[in-house]
């Protein structure tokens, strides 16, 4: 079963050391999982980092770069796995599955805009069917996703300021500083709608909690591989040049996630571990618990060998952002390097003296680094050129959704 969290950021997690307690239930789960630190999307956008979960493949080789459809020949996790027996389903938000073409080998389909109790509810309704065969599950849950919950939606929600309302609408996103002065909002406006992403955390906690006891059950704990991850973070107040959005940046507010693996059995949990991973190596990942050898196709490693000691060697992990700007990144352990192609412009992160991300080095540092090289490489690699075109009913259903700049 898997599990991504739209939106969620990594350091939301009281097990990652949060001050609010947003998270008890995946705490929780966390105590009987192997925590990763370290991990990291390969997009800021939903369809391209969901691509890459089911492909293992970086963006610009599976194709779905923003929201068109995954290219038929791609070959899914999915359609792996029903090809060895496993009973496939989805229930997912948007129209990913049929939209950009994640329903590739799901034969058990769910989506469409709505609330998680609606998708916990259709996954405890999958699980009970067909008993005795195995199955794979991918649920993915919107609600901690702008717009972001008032105060009253949870029990003890934060945020006090009136109006109560702003927050509410998509034109109260994506600010950037001309917006912020245009509109005279101060700081206490803007901790409020920070304090109403906690709140979103918290609902998506609450929501999990039967899913998560039901998989808790000792059949499913026994020989259930559970991965609970998202697509992408968030940016909320750390980079005043655009708040509270996700696209298009490549900075590790949006693109470090959280990773929690529950092995079957419970193997090796509570362990915490910090090598630079992706989400291109969950599939690799499932497949090896399973004994199923992956395709030449993968592009990710699989996690499993962590467990007992064997090495796992990665120097780099690529991003990309094919949105209202073209963005590539090339991250390392050390360092981070974003290439802006509608600017020309390469901007190089010293991650020891500049965790946040708030003061680019000369290209030079990235020259040094090796990691300026590995992205171009990576870059020159690639088939598409450009975003593909979409459908003016597609713009019209992503304006509605404030993807649209």
């Amino acid at each position: 079963a898997g599990v991504p969290l739209e939106s969620l950021r990594a350091d939301r997690l009281g097990v990652s050391g949060y001050g609010r307690p947003t998270t008890p239930n995946l705490d929780a789960f966390a105590a009987e999982s192997v925590r990763f630190t370290n991990a990291f999307s390969t997009s800021s956008f939903t369809p391209p980092s969901h691509a890459s979960l089911l492909t293992s493949r970086w963006v610009g080789h599976h194709g779905l770069l923003t929201w068109n459809a995954l290219p038929a020949e791609q070959l899914t996790l999915p359609e792996i796995l029903s090809r060895y027996g496993y009973r496939t389903g989805a229930s997912v938000n948007l129209q990913l599955l049929s939209g950009q073409g994640l329903g590739q080998g799901v034969a058990w389909q769910r989506e469409g805009l709505r609330d998680g109790s609606g998708i916990v509810r259709e996954a405890l309704e999958f699980m009970q069917e067909e008993p005795g065969r195995p199955f794979f599950l991918w649920l993915h849950f919107y609600d901690v996703h702008r717009p972001y919950k008032r105060p009253t939606d949870v029990a003890g929600g934060y945020g006090r300021y009136e109006p109560v309302s702003f927050g509410d609408v998509n034109e109260d996103y994506n600010l950037e500083p001309e917006d912020v002065e245009e509109r005279g909002l101060g700081a206490d406006a803007l901790r409020y709608v920070s304090d109403r992403y906690d709140n979103g955390v918290i609902y998506t906690d609450t929501l999990l909690a039967p899913l998560l006891a039901a998989l808790a059950a000792p059949e499913r704990r026994a020989d259930t591989l559970v991965i609970l991850t998202a697509d992408h973070g968030e940016s909320l107040l750390e980079h005043p040049e655009r708040l509270f959005s996700h696209d298009p940046f490549l900075l590790s507010v949006v693109t470090r996630i959280p990773l929690l693996m529950r092995y079957p059995g419970a193997a090796a949990a509570g362990s915490v571990r910090s090598e630079l991973v992706s989400l291109v190596d969950l599939a690799p990942t499932v497949l090896e618990v399973l004994g199923v050898d992956a395709p030449a196709s993968f592009e990710g490693k699989s996690l499993v060998g962590l467990n007992d000691g064997r090495p796992f060697a990665r120097d780099v992990v690529f991003q990309e952002a094919w949105g209202w700007s073209q963005q590539k990144a090339a991250r390392s352990a050390e360092r981070l390097v974003v290439h802006d192609a509608e600017a020309d412009e390469t901007r190089a992160y010293d991650l020891a003296t500049d965790p946040s991300e708030r003061s680019p080095k000369p290209t030079s540092l990235a020259a040094k680094s090796g990691l300026e090289a590995a992205l171009a490489a990576f870059a020159s690699r690639e088939d598409p050129q450009a975003a593909p075109e979409l459908s003016p009913e597609l713009v019209e259903q992503l304006e509605a959704l404030g993807y649209v700049d």
